[in-house]
């Protein structure tokens, strides 16, 4: 005589059946095993236990401890690969209003010529005479005549100094020099051209996203929609199980 599943798992719909075993091997991140046992007891108890149960259960009928993790392990390694690429499939990120979304990364190389005119090199030096320096002294002497007289007198003396620079010297005149260096030690400057090139390379990153006019925008999300109806991940994990320890009758 076929017993059901919940005379067979005493304590999952507590939270304690046959996936928390399972997700003592291996899990998924934000998936709680015990409410996983709790939606299969509430969705898939009643459904008629195949043998297969009997060979995992104790004398009372139940299948619990070293029992159920037999079982588990049975069953994490029939199935856990297909669970975890479903997994993968059902938590990815997207936009379901688009159907195109790549980077393309393009290695481009640039090359510019440099040319230029008129380019001074050489040295030029001037020269600049008549440039005073020293001191010069100055003297003046005014001399006044009497009535009816045309023989002058001294009346008044003046002095006075100009400094150029250096003291106690009579002025000089000499010759000063400049300098303007165009880059070379000595020569006459001269005018030439410079040439050359310059090469370079660069990534450029190009994103596309979007819509690419094949579908509506109407038309994905109806798909989106009907496709997670079908894509229900604990019905995944139950829908499985049911295949080894659960009869496709009631």
């Amino acid at each position: 005589m076929y017993k059901e599943l919940n005379t067979y798992f005493p304590n999952a719909l507590e939270g304690d059946g046959i996936f928390t075993a399972i997700s003592q091997i291996t899990w998924f991140p934000g998936v709680i095993p015990a409410h996983v046992d709790t939606y299969f007891m509430l969705k898939h108890g009643e459904k008629l236990a195949s043998k297969v149960c009997d060979k995992f259960a104790d004398a009372d009928g139940h299948i619990t401890g070293d029992k159920l993790s037999a079982l588990a392990n049975v069953l994490h390694n029939a199935y856990f690969v297909n669970w975890e690429h479903e997994f993968k499939t059902l938590t990815v990120e997207y936009n379901p209003i688009e159907n195109t979304d790549y980077v393309e990364t393009i290695k481009d190389i640039t090359h510019k010529d440099t040319t230029g005119n008129n380019v001074t090199t050489g040295k030029v030096t001037t020269s600049n005479d008549n440039v005073t320096t020293g001191k010069v002294d100055t003297a003046n002497t005014v001399n006044v005549a009497g009535f009816d007289s045309v023989t002058t007198v001294p009346a008044s003396d003046s002095t006075g100094s100009t400094d150029y620079g250096v003291e106690n010297v009579n002025p000089l005149t000499v010759k000063s020099t400049e300098t303007t260096d165009y880059g070379t030690a000595s020569g006459t400057p001269m005018t030439v051209d410079a040439t050359g090139s310059e090469d370079g390379t660069y990534d450029r990153e190009v994103h596309k996203h979007g819509n690419i006019g094949v579908t509506t925008n109407a038309q994905m999300i109806t798909s989106d929609l009907d496709a997670w109806k079908l894509n229900n991940f604990y019905d995944i994990l139950c829908s499985d199980i049911c295949k080894v320890i659960a009869l496709s009758i009631f």
